[in-house]
């Protein structure tokens, strides 16, 4: 509204522009129970089982989608263990450490293309 106001020539500045704005926190850290990722995997299972790569990447890496559909090969280095993110939301390259059933899982991936998933 004061840009309406600056812009009609009613006001000539904002008065409220030097206020700073508070940081909010307004984030909630949630996990699933061991019974909730149980059950989830049950219906993965019985139902759309090709999700199962994606959602064990997904809870075992903190990744987020995008992340993951964009994940290729060349990122992951088997050697050590490691998903290398080089392009994140943050614009911050991170190292994420694979686990053993990740591990498994994308060594039983068939390579058709640069992409994983």
């Amino acid at each position: 509204m004061y840009n309406l106001g600056i812009e009609s020539g009613i006001i000539k500045a904002n008065p409220v522009r030097a206020v700073k704005k508070l940081r909010e926190e307004n984030y909630k850290i949630r996990y699933l129970t061991a019974d909730e990722e149980k059950r989830m995997f049950k219906a993965i299972d019985e139902t759309f089982p090709y999700l199962k790569p994606i959602i064990t990447c997904a809870l075992q890496t903190g990744m987020r989608r995008g992340e993951i559909f964009n994940l290729k090969w060349s990122d992951i280095d088997f050697e050590f263990g490691f998903i290398e993110l080089l392009k994140t939301k943050s614009g911050k390259s991170r190292k994420i450490p694979i686990s053993e059933s990740l591990m498994a899982i994308l060594e039983s991936i068939e390579r058709n293309s640069d992409y994983v998933l």
